[in-house]
């Protein structure tokens, strides 16, 4: 609503609880417009999977897709712990266009080039649906869902840069897991152990005897 009018509805709520009116804030009906359309997701640490149960952890990764005509109002940050003792909601994202299909594209773009790892999201189900045509033709109802299990067909959430190190840290702790390409056991030496020196040697070593050290 915001977006396509333009009028602040927060402040407004704010202004008006201080004693102005509308005449005040130089609202009226007549004076309302509307221009475009917005549409809005709720980006969330819930696994569609599981019912969309609240997932907990780290973000180990956070970046939001950006660009014109999109609105970000946020809470999370790389590094944020989330517990399971309050909302689930990371951030809410309004994409705006000139119309329903237009904005659909700008908040799937936006959703495509966010990046949230460490938690599991609600971020590839939004966009099936975005994907979906009933949904982009604005023809759905309340049994939207249930009437498309597919929606629920989502990809891994899988960051090759989180892999790559995964991997790193696997070869560095564990060592290579190449397979050996024979089937010999490997040779098994023993490593030899040092003697000791008696002082006598140590002493005909360096060119000096006992004695004429302890005569000394």
């Amino acid at each position: 609503t915001e977006e396509i009018t333009g009028i602040d509805i927060v402040q407004t709520q704010l202004r008006v609880a201080e004693g102005y009116s509308l005449p005040d804030l130089g609202l009226s009906q007549d004076v309302v417009g509307m221009s475009g359309c917005a549409i809005q997701c709720r980006m969330t640490t819930e696994d569609p999977n599981l019912n969309f149960a609240p997932d907990t952890g780290r973000l180990e990764l956070y970046l939001i897709g950006e660009g014109m005509g999109i609105r970000i109002d946020q809470s999370g940050y790389q590094g944020l712990v989330i517990s399971p003792y309050y909302d689930s909601l990371l951030a809410k994202i309004t994409a705006k266009g000139r119309n329903h299909q237009d904005a659909c594209v700008k908040l799937h773009r936006a959703l495509s080039e966010s990046r949230v790892r460490g938690v599991k999201t609600n971020i590839e189900f939004v966009k099936k649906v975005l994907e979906n045509e009933e949904f982009r033709n604005g023809t759905v109802n309340t049994s939207f869902i249930e009437k498309n299990p597919d929606l629920f067909d989502v990809d891994n959430q899988v960051s090759m840069a989180m892999s790559i190190v995964k991997f790193l840290g696997e070869q560095v702790v564990n060592g290579p897991l190449t397979p050996i390409g024979t089937d010999a056991v490997p040779a098994r030496t023993l490593p030899p152990i040092p003697r000791l020196l008696s002082t006598s040697e140590i002493d005909s070593k360096s060119g000096t005897s006992s004695n004429s050290s302890s005569s000394s």
